[in-house]
Parts: C-alpha cells; sequence; structure tokens
C-alpha cells in the first residue's frame, strides 16, 4: 500500500471508490438518526465500531507463547513486539466499514452468480 500511495496508483476507479463511501457514510447517518437497528452484517460493523470509539475494544495482541509455536521459534520477540504495536489506531474506520461492505456484497453475489448458471 505504501508504495501504491507513493506512486499514486489506485486499484478501482476513484468514482468507485466514491460511490461506496458515500453509499456506506449515508447508511451510516440514516440509521443513526432514525434510530435502526437491524440484525445484519452492517449493524455489526457499526457496533464494532461504537465499541472501539468508547475504548471498549483493543485490536488483539499475542499475550503468550505457545509450546507449538516454539518448534518453529516464530514468537521468541513477542514481547518486544507488543510494545511496538499502536493500539490507539482505529480499526473501524469509514472506510475499513466500506471495505468489508464491498468484499461481503461481492462474495455473495458470486455464490448467487454460480447457482444461477
Amino acid at each position: 500500500p505504501k508504495i501504491a500511495d507513493y506512486f499514486n496508483i489506485t486499484v478501482s476507479p476513484s468514482e468507485l471508490y466514491d460511490y461506496f463511501m458515500n453509499m456506506t457514510r449515508a447508511n451510516m447517518k440514516y440509521r443513526k438518526e432514525n434510530n435502526i437497528h437491524r440484525n445484519d452484517y452492517f449493524k455489526l460493523l457499526l457496533s464494532l465500531k461504537e465499541q472501539e470509539d468508547k475504548g471498549e475494544i483493543t485490536p488483539h495482541v499475542a499475550t503468550s507463547v505457545h509450546e507449538d509455536d516454539a518448534v518453529i521459534d516464530q514468537m521468541n520477540y513477542t514481547e518486544e513486539d507488543e510494545k511496538s504495536i499502536d493500539t490507539s489506531e482505529k480499526w473501524f474506520t469509514d472506510e475499513s466499514i466500506a471495505a468489508n461492505t464491498v468484499i461481503f456484497l461481492t462474495a455473495g453475489s458470486e455464490s448467487v452468480n454460480h447457482f444461477s448458471d
């Protein structure tokens, strides 16, 4: 991603990005203003965002070494790595919610298209 940013390379047209971002923000605003609660994927993402904003959840950081990990020697420096992780970084931004929604819709439409052939 940093190289793509440096060279200003995008995967999709800006119109597509703007469309999904506007749709996501409009949906978030509409649900909040009208106090709409549905048991769906979008509500799950919104709940996670609210919990993160309140500080109720933080990114998962490995805290212990499992004996199987010692075999492949990957977790020897876990404690040092924990100190370098920035837990103040937000994971559930409007952009990440829009991205997850697009992935969810794309995956769902792929399975439906497959069965309609």
